[in-house]
């Protein structure tokens, strides 16, 4: 255990290390998108490396973000406005809370140890749904320099070249392997569009796991803007087909 501490430690002081070079080739970019590959082109690719970065971002948007506030360009088109995805993460908090205070002292005069677990893992519960609500609130899907950034809180996110795009499908008809952005509801949801990829593509997961994915699909708050966005690019020259 101590080795394994001492490990985390050593890459974590070496990450600090090229913080100035880990900057410039973020570029300005959003810290979702741009963080975890400039330490992995500063670095190497380690998984160790990619979970203390997804850690990272965690607290970042936990507790830095709140004065950010989110892009309002033309090429945006927002997920969670129409949802109650943020108003299930607010409960959620709430109801932690409320688990901690009752539980944590009833359980801490039967075993001190479980109560500091258990206290330890509702902190982190409650930080972890605050930056995901931060998330959610500050990157809608983005259309911008020929690129589509979309990210459904800390789990999932992903940019693709718009030249990338193969066919883009309106309806319920995304393919179960599809990856989805589709924000949590107190009913089920489907998707309102599908964008079918030429070739695979990686998306980053869930502490900094990759997938490789060739459908996207979407539930958004715009599905008419999206269209839009879409169709005048693919009009602009990118490759692709529409279907409706």
């Amino acid at each position: 255990m101590y080795a394994g501490i001492a490990a985390e430690l050593v890459l974590v002081f070496y990450v600090l290390r090229k913080i100035p070079h880990i900057r410039q080739e973020m570029n300005n970019h959003p810290a979702i998108y741009s963080m975890l590959p400039a330490i992995e082109k500063t670095e190497t690719k380690n998984k160790l490396v990619s979970i203390i970065v997804s850690e990272f971002l965690m607290f970042y948007y936990a507790f830095f973000t709140w004065r950010k506030k989110a892009p309002a360009h033309k090429g945006t088109v927002t997920m969670h406005k129409k949802t109650s995805a943020i108003a299930m993460n607010m409960m959620i908090i709430h109801a932690v809370v409320i688990e901690t205070i009752g539980i944590h002292w009833w359980l801490h005069e039967k075993s001190m140890v479980l109560s500091i677990i258990l206290l330890v893992l509702n902190i982190y519960s409650i930080i972890f749904f605050l930056a995901e609500t931060q998330v959610i609130r500050l990157h809608p899907v983005e259309i911008k320099d020929g690129k589509l950034y979309a990210t459904q809180g800390l789990t999932r996110r992903i940019i693709v070249p718009l030249s990338m795009i193969k066919e883009v499908k309106w309806g319920d008809e995304s393919d179960e392997e599809a990856l989805e952005f589709m924000l949590r509801e107190f009913e089920p949801v489907e998707a309102q569009v599908a964008i079918v990829l030429h070739e695979p593509i990686e998306a980053t997961m869930f502490m900094g796991r990759k997938k490789c994915v060739s459908e996207l699909a979407f539930r958004i708050d715009e599905p008419e803007k999206l269209k839009y966005l879409l169709s005048e690019n693919i009009r602009n020259g990118v490759n692709g087909t529409e279907t409706e």
